[in-house]
């Protein structure tokens, strides 16, 4: 099963995230304190984690980094942010973010953007088991757009 981390401190962030990955196909963990994010990730292993762009005293971008940068971390798991704007799809990429989307943004955008997690197990394999549709448009770190396709990006 995917495991995913949500470091969100927005209750309507979180519900939003939660609404788009379903129960008993994905396992999912709640962070709203991002000082604790590379530990918590450290700790989790999980296969994507979702940051919101703005937690508390920290920015999702800087927690991107913290993440990146943390040597008690052996797997960097796919790092999407949740954007205010299209225009912070520049500094996602710069600050290491795999993908990103848009808030408010559609459940199948999200999911595009988790793409495929490290433990074999597609996203989009769990969400069409459940018979989600997946068509819609994310960005990836390329920043390429996938309008309309089932391709996810590609887990590097």
């Amino acid at each position: 099963m995917p495991r995913a981390l949500v470091i969100a401190d927005s209750a309507w962030a979180v519900n939003d995230v939660l609404s788009t990955l379903p129960q008993g196909v994905w396992e999912v963990e709640l962070l709203d304190d991002p000082i604790r994010s590379a530990a918590k990730v450290a700790e989790l292993d999980p296969d994507v984690v979702i940051i919101d762009l703005q937690i508390k005293s920290m920015g999702g971008m800087a927690i991107v980094r913290q993440i990146r940068a943390d040597p008690d971390i052996e797997e960097v798991p796919r790092l999407v942010l949740l954007l205010d704007r299209e225009a912070d799809g520049f500094l996602a990429k710069r600050a290491g973010a795999d993908a990103w989307v848009v808030k408010p943004f559609q459940a199948d955008e999200l999911r595009r953007a988790l793409g495929f997690g490290r433990r074999g197990l597609s996203a989009l394999q769990a969400l069409t088991a459940t018979g989600s549709s997946t068509a819609g448009s994310s960005r990836s770190a390329d920043g390429s757009s996938s309008e309309n396709v089932l391709h996810p990006p590609v887990w590097e």
